[in-house]
């Protein structure tokens, strides 16, 4: 058994008795002044741990004084000689000792002995044996910068270097808001851990992803208090515990969204960005497609789609992209935090696409969109679709086809018949039908036998963005209910000019909305016979035509522009 004497100075164990100062009653009795001057309950204490033991011998220092009677006292404050709760009593002897203390409470000895008239008691705190560990730990982060001022999105590091004589330890964390006098109030609990070998911690991961109520974050805009403790039962050592502050805030130009972006086997892939798991950041890459390396208006942008990832690069965004006619694509990287969103673009020139015979991987062109941005853009422009396909679905039902464009309320599909850029050589009767959808696929009713190009408009708000031709000859002849056929894809394009009807046919009403910036003297509707039933001079871009009283049949609008250039599309007005 190990026996440990705790010494009265220098904090250090030795053979030396801890004493208290004696309390003397004296009794009425002949004599008695002159004995209170010798007689005293002084008393020594050591204390032993065996395996997790722990005991206290207490043994009197004056053997002349009788009638010993010693009592054990559990408080819960240390040091503590007074109140606290009765454990045990021993009477007779000139020593006592108490075994199995528990660790988790302190104690006191009160001693009581008399000679005849004379009656003394002392009391003295047992110590315990916390002096014989040790516990000190400061916060750095993954640089080994000493800190207790933290920016949100930085994994904060617990170092507990010189701390010994532990077999376990315990964190939980408690915050207010910075600024805030309150008391601080309980946030997460990592619990306890059973090892001697701590090393440095990652609190940040440790209790977004451990302990006893997993999941949560060091928010911005709080002040913390990390409540360490260590233990070690086998060899007596109770709870020690040391707690203290570091406050976490939103830093300027702290959290990037900086990745490289590769082609690789017609996949766009991105890796090497920051996942800042340790804050529940969102990853979202938005794809756009564009002609040009220097576009100059967001209009020029056709919107591919988006993808959300959740683990750490190299993840891939976009598939197959060979049957996209743009040759440039650019990606950005959104990241969402509590601190806001922070977006960063990457630019590439599609590899199957290109003159030279360079490697497929490459990154880092320059463009308008390319490094730190804001992310307003994103949500205020209005973009055109990126990748249209028409096809037939299970065989039986032509589908036209597109991803939905964010902040799109409308969309409007113009199928050309017979003319425009994919429809050059062909001699047959021009019409356009147009179709209006709040989908983002239509199942247009197809006149076959024709050539006919596909382009649709996304709107947003009073903003229109029209995409460029699709041309899908293989179509030109093929039925309905034959098997399946892909089309090819098409991006956002410049305005060609050319007015937008719908719905086409129209029944009751007619819109037509003239291309942005055009300056057009007169429109016409004109009937088969050549004969003007409609005109309107110096219209506005949107125009509503009331078609209730004509009858019905093909029309033809006539735009006559300020430079007496004319364009003419055909309109059919049906009354079901």
């Amino acid at each position: 058994m190990k026996k440990v004497l705790f010494l009265m100075f220098f904090n250090m164990l030795a053979c030396l008795p801890l004493f208290a100062e004696s309390t003397t009653k004296i009794r009425p009795s002949k004599g008695a002044e002159s004995k209170a001057q010798v007689v005293t309950a002084d008393f020594t204490i050591t204390i032993n741990c065996n395996s997790g033991n722990w005991s206290a011998t207490a043994t009197a220092t004056n053997p002349a004084t009788t009638n010993h009677i010693w009592y054990l006292y559990a408080t819960t404050v240390a040091g503590a000689t007074t109140g606290g709760t009765l454990v045990s009593t021993i009477t007779g002897g000139l020593s006592a000792s108490f075994g199995w203390l528990d660790l988790s409470r302190h104690y006191y000895i009160r001693h009581y002995s008399e000679v005849p008239g004379i009656a003394v008691e002392t009391r003295l705190a047992v110590p315990d044996f916390s002096a014989n560990a040790s516990l000190t730990y400061i916060f750095k982060n993954k640089e080994g910068v000493v800190k207790d001022n933290f920016c949100f999105g930085e994994d904060i590091f617990l170092d507990p270097a010189g701390t010994s004589n532990y077999d376990r330890y315990f964190i939980s964390v408690w915050r207010r808001p910075s600024g805030s006098n309150a008391n601080f109030a309980f946030y997460a609990d990592y619990g306890w851990t059973y090892s001697n070998n701590i090393g440095t911690l990652n609190l940040s991961r440790l209790i977004r992803t451990s302990g006893e109520n997993p999941g949560e974050i060091f928010e911005p805009g709080y002040v913390y208090e990390l409540q360490f403790a260590i233990a070690n039962p086998p060899n007596c050592i109770p709870w020690i515990e040391l707690k203290r502050e570091f406050r976490v805030e939103c830093c300027a130009g702290f959290i990037s969204g900086a990745f490289e972006l590769f082609e690789e086997s017609w996949y766009l892939k991105v890796d090497n960005f920051e996942t800042y798991d340790n804050i529940g950041a969102t990853h979202s890459w938005v794809i756009l497609s564009n002609p040009e390396q220097e576009s100059g208006s967001f209009s020029d942008y056709g919107y591919v789609g988006e993808t959300i990832t959740t683990e750490p690069g190299p993840q891939i965004v976009a598939l197959n992209i060979s049957h996209l006619s743009q040759p440039y694509y650019t990606v950005i990287h959104r990241v969402s935090t509590l601190c806001g969103d922070y977006c960063y673009g990457q630019q590439i020139r599609s590899s199957h696409l290109r003159e030279d015979s360079e490697l497929s991987k490459r990154s880092g062109d320059d463009c308008e969109l390319c490094g730190p941005n804001a992310c307003d853009f994103l949500d205020n422009e209005c973009f055109g679709t990126g990748f249209l396909t028409m096809y037939w679905e299970d065989g039986a039902a032509f589908k036209i086809d597109w991803v939905p464009v964010p902040g799109v309320t409308d969309y409007l599909v113009e199928i050309s018949y017979n003319q425009g850029p994919c429809c050059e050589d062909s001699v047959g009767e021009q019409w356009v039908d147009t179709y209006h959808t709040t989908n983002s696929y239509i199942y247009p009713d197809i006149t076959w036998g024709n050539c006919f190009s596909i382009r649709v408009v996304t709107i947003c708000d009073e903003m229109e963005i029209w995409s460029e031709y699709v041309c899908d000859e293989s179509h030109l002849t093929t039925p309905p209910g034959s098997e399946t056929k892909f089309g090819s894809g098409g991006t956002t394009g410049k305005d060609l000019s050319l007015p937008l009807l719908y719905p086409n046919p129209a029944n009751e009403q007619l819109s037509v909305r003239l291309p942005k910036g055009a300056v057009v003297e007169t429109i016409r509707l004109l009937d088969m016979q050549g004969r003007v039933v409609f005109t309107k001079q110096q219209p506005d871009q949107q125009l509503e035509i009331d078609c209730k009283a004509f009858p019905a049949g093909m029309y033809t609008i006539q735009i006559i522009n300020a430079d007496q250039s004319q364009a003419i599309q055909k309109v059919q007005i049906i009354h079901p």
